[in-house]
């Protein structure tokens, strides 16, 4: 037919050849007439644009082509009709339909018009079209009735001509012709589906597209096979490369077709700049040879064939593989939310009593909401969207951002095209998922009739749900503050408390408390009032006080069993938080205890010998080990000129301090040194002084030698933390901002909570002594990983094996991850343990980051339970054997100890981040994305792999370090049964699963798992975090206590002394047969995209070392 010129809104089109080639956008569209009118979203309902269309924008029809242009959306509001300018286009068997231009081909229409199958408006007797009136112009329109929607679609015309040509191409598409896209720009393009080609792929994925002339040539390994140059015509698509004889693309002048996922290599550019040539490697040594006119042109030839065939590849594997269980490469990343980000605005949405009553009921009933504190935020924030028939407000294969009420109207669910026979009705709610992270839409939401929906927004969901959790705790510790029990406990236990304890509802004139009952509880009143009262002789009830929000009573229940000695009854609703003796002690200990503890720790905070050189934990240790005497009036506590062996603490009373038998002062329980004796943790000097009762005084003391068999002598503490200081500057000194300033304070909180070898050492797992890149030879690619791809090293000098991690500068900023990077590199210099990764350099160029790690050639624990080759006996439930499973749980228990003494919560366990090293012991690895989080602090940052995530994070509450505790009793179960306890297809159904475990966990636990492994894992999968093993009073030594734990220990792991079930058989220094073959592995197309980065250098700069 040749080129064909046509004029529409946005300037020219141009159209070369027939079926399939694209319409081509050669201006933008004029601002302030078309391209600026209508937002891009949902039909802008009660505005009508009509009056500023220009009668001429309209598509004009050429017979067999397509048809795009602005048209007019035809809706009834209050009776009167309207007309609402959009853009549309004729795809397939759709009629889609825009806010506006579209500016790539990518974006998404509001929604469309299913023309297959559909009728079309008869106008007397014969398909046509019929005339309305708005606002005194005549408009042209078109009627579209399609079975399974309520409402029938109508689109308006300025002309009779416009309407002929829109009805000409819609009527071939109701007949079943099916046209191809109208393509807004002819450079990269992502899309293609791989079911609509040549090739057996059976899935839909993101491919690039091109199209263009080259000559060609194919080649053997000895000889040409062709030796004459061909033009021919080249369209990249779907993963498949073709070629035709001329530029019609027509199927008739189809020459040929290479599958590109059975490419044996990866395409490369080659040649002088008088003649560049892509070559692509062929199965059988074949190689496709391609004749560029530019360089340019080759290398964009070739970054778009490299990734259709990682693609290609990567969906090949994936179907292969479909029946069995595949790495979770997949990591969910989501920074909103979290502590250092700007809280959104939130604005207050007015609604009435029956749309709350419906929003209400729809939170009420969905796991994401039913455990919030309460509703009335959140349904403050809900936002109104309005949607005609037609309009998707959810496309399949998105990325949404949004959750949705439908509080009025019909929604059809279409996935994978087909409309399914559920529906969306009134009061229903969909897009959950997208709140909790960014997973691509599993099916679109279409309205079918007009509908009304409210939403929420991912930022300000967590925000508004943070702010509410916030609140929630921040009442409960400002309530148990008033409580003169509690007056020196600290914040962090304060926090603990507060987390253990539940709300409950009593109606009025229901007993709270029974005289006479057995006290267990202890409340506080949220809101409400209560009335006391008391049965006196004679069986007379009197009324002693009356109470309402903040007061408590019943405290004295959490420290003895004595009956009740009045009533608490409910003065109308009332809601308390309420806490029982028994989750106190299991969380806490017996309350006595705990108040003798931090009374302890209180005191010790004031000397300040031991406030500057020991940590919280120290602390801790001491006053555990505190023993008490009550002295009486006129005694004798230490004698002047005595050798000096004790250490005393006031707890209760007063002291008089005498010398030469001479009153000179006096201390007490309040005084800001209420304490004396602390040079004998020193030296055994002689007393100066004599110290002397008056009257009752409770004593609380330690000796020397109690003293340094926890700690060791004193001298050497406050040596060694000056030294550490010292270090501490040295190693952290370039960090950026806040993230040093949190690393040098957690590593000083943390000191000499671990291993005293780790604690005493000069940072081994520092880099500081790093190895020049320049003596660094690459061997090959080992594998991807979210952000880069890793490559076995070998140091040139004395042939010793490395691991590089090659992290894309570009990638790292379009994700927001630059935090985590210099997080995860921090996190390896801070931790040194034997079970963790060592960094041995850092380095940078211009693109890329580079991380040099030590070599573990082990292989990925998730090969020793899933791979082909099974290396270790497996059991009727399919995992390890328990004795095998004890091992590398204890290797992981071991690791997460050691992090939580120096308070960093790893947040990203599984058995793809565990590698074996040569002894068979595992290696933590992929740090980026732990974190330094001090104790009764939490972090918001939702991250963390989907089957590994705790409730607390699923349902956006802040989380602490039990997250890993939780992690770990998954990864338990995973050893013991080769699956997860909450895994299914539809990540909602997962989610909801974990968000309530309890019995779900019990449905999935096999049945001939024995009881010893039930137990530990019912005791660390508590939907509480506060509750679960290893979080309690007694932290992570009380996981090793577990019976399922006999004969492992943290000092047995650490040194390795116990022998591994699995010893990996190695060859030599860069044996890495255990790393998976790249070539087959199951990686994305972006795991090997070469990102050039062009942005600022800021970001980076406190990277250091330059290549």
């Amino acid at each position: 037919m040749g080129n064909i010129c046509m004029h529409g809104p946005g300037g020219n089109y141009q159209s070369s050849g027939e079926n399939g080639e694209p319409w081509l956008f050669s201006t933008p569209s004029p601002k302030g007439k078309w391209g600026g009118g209508s937002p891009r979203g949902f039909s802008p309902r009660g505005k009508n644009l009509f009056n500023d269309m220009d009668y001429d924008d309209g598509g004009v029809y050429v017979e067999g082509s397509n048809i795009t242009g602005s048209i007019l959306r035809i809706i009834t509001e209050k009776g009167k009709p309207e007309a609402i300018k959009l853009w549309a286009t004729v795809e397939g068997g759709l009629l889609k339909y825009f806010g506006a231009k579209p500016r790539n081909y990518d974006e998404r229409p509001i929604g469309y018009a299913n023309l297959d199958g559909s009728t079309m408006s008869e106008v007397d007797g014969m398909v046509g079209f019929a005339e309305v009136t708005i606002d005194a112009k005549k408009i042209f329109t078109i009627t579209i009735t399609e079975p399974g929607i309520e409402e029938s679609l109508t689109f308006g015309f300025a002309k009779e001509l416009q309407a002929q040509n829109w009805r000409n191409v819609l009527k071939q598409a109701i007949r079943g012709k099916s046209f191809p896209p109208v393509y807004l720009d002819h450079g990269k393009r992502k899309g293609g589906e791989a079911s609509s080609v040549t090739n057996s792929l059976k899935e839909t994925a993101e491919f690039p597209s091109k199209t263009g002339s080259m000559k060609k040539k194919a080649v053997g390994k000895k000889k040409v096979l062709y030796r004459t140059w061909k033009e021919r015509y080249f369209k990249l698509q779907a993963g498949e490369l073709r070629y035709y004889k001329d530029k019609s693309f027509k199927t008739s002048t189809l020459k040929g077709t290479v599958d590109l996922s059975t490419c044996p290599g990866k395409a490369v550019v080659t040649g002088s700049p008088e003649k560049i040539t892509v070559t692509i490697p062929l199965p059988k040594n074949l190689s496709l040879i391609c004749n560029c006119k530019t360089e340019v042109e080759a290398i964009d030839w070739m970054d778009l064939i490299n990734e259709s065939i990682v693609t290609a590849r990567s969906l090949k594997k994936r179907a292969s593989n479909a029946s069995g269980r595949v790495k979770r490469r997949s990591v969910i990343v989501n920074d909103t939310g979290d502590d250092h980000t700007a809280p959104p605005q939130v604005p207050k949405w007015d609604k009435s009593k029956d749309t709350v009553a419906t929003l209400s009921k729809a939170l009420g009933s969905h796991f994401l909401f039913n455990t919030a504190p309460d509703f009335g935020k959140l349904l403050d924030s809900l936002q109104p969207l309005e949607a005609q028939a037609g309009d998707c407000v959810i496309w399949e294969g998105d990325a949404g951002d949004k959750f949705y009420i439908l509080e009025s109207g019909l929604c059809s669910v279409v996935k994978n095209s087909t409309v399914l026979s559920f529906q969306q009705t009134e009061g229903t709610a969909f897009g959950e998922l997208a709140l909790i992270h960014g997973a691509p839409r599993a099916a679109s939401i279409r309205a079918i009739a007009p509908c009304k929906l409210w939403y929420v927004d991912r930022a300000t969901f967590r925000h508004v749900l943070n702010e509410m959790e916030n609140g929630l705790r921040e009442t409960q510790k400002t309530f148990l503050r008033k409580i003169s029990l509690f007056s020196e406990l600290s914040d962090v236990v304060i926090m603990k408390i507060a987390e253990a304890m539940k709300t409950v509802e009593f109606k009025d004139g229901e007993n709270i408390i029974k005289q006479g009952d057995a006290g267990e509880d202890f409340f506080m009143i949220k809101s409400g009032n209560v009335t006391v009262t008391q049965k006196i002789k004679g069986g007379v009830e009197k009324v002693l006080t009356k109470s309402t929000t903040g007061d408590y009573f019943g405290e004295l229940a959490l420290m003895k069993n004595t009956p009740r000695q009045a009533n608490v009854i409910a003065t109308g609703p009332v809601e308390c938080f309420t806490l029982d003796r028994a989750n106190f002690n299991e969380v806490l200990g017996p309350l006595e205890d705990v108040l003798n503890l931090h009374k302890g720790i209180h005191i010790m905070k004031k000397v300040k010998m031991l406030a500057e050189n020991l940590s919280e934990q120290e602390m801790e240790q001491i006053a555990r080990k505190l023993e008490r005497k009550l002295y009486s009036d006129g005694e004798r506590i230490i004698k002047q000129g005595d050798h000096g062996e004790h250490f005393f603490m006031i707890e209760r009373g007063t002291v008089t301090i005498s010398i030469d038998n001479t009153e000179v002062g006096s201390l007490t329980d309040s005084s800001d040194t209420p304490y004396f004796g602390e040079m004998a943790l020193m030296s055994d000097d002689t007393r100066v002084a004599s110290v002397i009762a008056d009257g009752s005084v409770q004593i609380a003391y330690l000796t020397r030698n109690e003293f340094q068999a926890l700690l060791g002598p004193m001298k050497d503490i406050i040596q060694r933390e000056a030294q550490k200081r010292q270090d501490s500057n040295n190693i952290l000194g370039n960090t950026i901002g806040r993230l040093g300033r949190a690393i040098s304070n957690a590593t000083s909180s943390a000191r000499g909570a671990s291993s005293r070898s780790s604690a005493s050492s000069k940072g081994s797992n520092s880099n500081s002594n790093k190895i020049p890149f320049s003596a660094l030879v690459e061997k090959r690619i080992l594998g991807t990983g979210t952000f880069g791809t890793v490559k076995l090293m070998q140091d040139g000098r004395d042939g010793k094996g490395y691991a590089m991690k090659i992290l894309r500068k570009q990638k790292i900023i379009n994700m927001k991850q630059v935090p985590n990077v210099y997080s995860e590199r921090e996190m390896m210099e801070v931790l040194d343990y034997p079970l963790i990764l060592r960094l041995a350099g850092t380095y940078q160029d211009s693109n890329s980051l580079y991380m040099l790690l030590d070599l573990v050639p082990g292989g990925e624990l998730w090969a020793l339970l899933h791979g082909e080759e099974k290396c270790l006996p497996t059991t009727s439930v399919g995992g390890l054997a328990p004795d095998h499973a004890k091992f590398y749980a204890a290797n992981v228990l071991a690791t997460l100890e050691h992090m939580h003494a120096k308070n960093v919560a790893y947040r990203d366990l599984k058995p793809e981040n565990l590698v074996l090293d040569a002894e068979g012991y595992l290696k933590v690895i992929d740090l980026g994305f732990a974190k330094l989080i001090a104790p009764g602090e939490k972090s918001n940052t939702l991250c963390g792999t989907p089957e590994y995530l705790a409730p607390e994070l699923v349902l956006s509450k802040g989380h602490s370090h039990a997250v890993d505790v939780w992690a770990l009793g998954i990864l338990i179960f995973e050893l013991l049964t080769n699956d997860t306890p909450f895994e299914a297809e539809d990540a909602t159904v997962m989610f909801s699963k974990i968000s309530n475990p309890k019995p779900h966990l019990k449905k999935a636990m096999p049945k001939g798992i024995d009881k010893k492994s039930r137990k530990i894992i019912e005791k660390i999968l508590d939907v509480n975090p506060v509750m679960r093993l290893g979080c309690k009073k007694k932290g992570m030594s009380e996981m090793w206590a577990d019976p399922w734990f006999d004969g492992f220990t943290e000092d047995l792991i650490s040194r390795k002394a116990l022998n591994a079930p699995y010893v990996p058989p190695l060859s030599g220094p860069l044996d890495v047969f255990n790393f998976d073959d790249f070539e087959d592995d199951n990686v994305s197309s972006e795991d090997l995209e070469t990102f050039s980065y062009s942005g600022p250098s800021e970001p980076f700069r406190q990277w250091g070392n330059k290549v």
